[in-house]
């Protein structure tokens, strides 16, 4: 509940940042603003949630009027589960990460509304790994190192200062060495893939325009 109170009130802020932007001069918008709420899915096929919040500045090149170029920065957090067994041991794998990235959006404009988007990021997270053995013992493990984050969406403008749509990301990461170890201590060692586990999220987006 407390993560769909955290979505509405993004969204609703969201809307009245839009809302109060209509004054916006005819030259067009230079700062974006937008929620994202998805599903992930790893390399492994473990599913999950995923929620970000970019923050873009940029506008129309003037040569090429068709394309827009942002910079933009984003905070998100992924979370998944993933289950393994062994031999008189069961356990349930938490993965949490809080991912900040930075880097160029590229708009295509092909109608006055409608928008295909392509972004590449880098940038870091934090990560925390969650072992539940056979429901009884929790250990835990802490890790940072880098991400890197390519996407492709599709933005339709509704409003002047409001956009929907949808957009693709597939998200690599280094490290998890804490990660890898604490699960070779309890007998259910991964390799550095493993460990790592690359995802795909897919998710719907809200974008103000302002």
């Amino acid at each position: 509940m407390a993560q769909v109170r955290f979505l509405v009130s993004i969204y609703a802020l969201l809307i009245i940042v839009s809302a109060g932007s209509t004054n916006a001069t005819a030259r067009g918008t230079h700062f974006i603003l937008e929620g994202q709420i998805s599903g992930l899915l790893t390399d492994t096929t473990e599913f999950g949630s995923a929620n970000s919040l970019v923050l873009g500045f940029g506008g129309k090149l003037r040569r090429v009027p068709i394309i827009r170029l942002y910079i933009t920065g984003q905070v998100g957090y992924d979370l998944y589960d993933t289950r393994r067994t062994r031999v008189a041991a069961d356990a349930l794998t938490s993965q949490g990460d809080l991912i900040y990235a930075f880097g160029p959006r590229l708009y295509l404009a092909f109608t006055q509304r409608a928008r295909l988007l392509f972004d590449v990021m880098l940038g870091g997270y934090w990560g925390r790994s969650e072992w539940t053995i056979n429901n009884i013992e929790t250990y835990k493990a802490e890790d940072q190192g880098l991400a890197f984050i390519a996407g492709i969406g599709f933005q339709y403008r509704l409003l002047r200062n409001l956009s929907l749509g949808l957009r693709l990301d597939r998200c690599e990461f280094s490290g998890r060495i804490n990660r890898r170890n604490l699960a070779a201590f309890l007998g259910f060692p991964e390799d550095r893939s493993e460990a790592l586990l690359p995802r795909t999220r897919l998710g719907l987006t809200i974008t103000a325009h302002f």
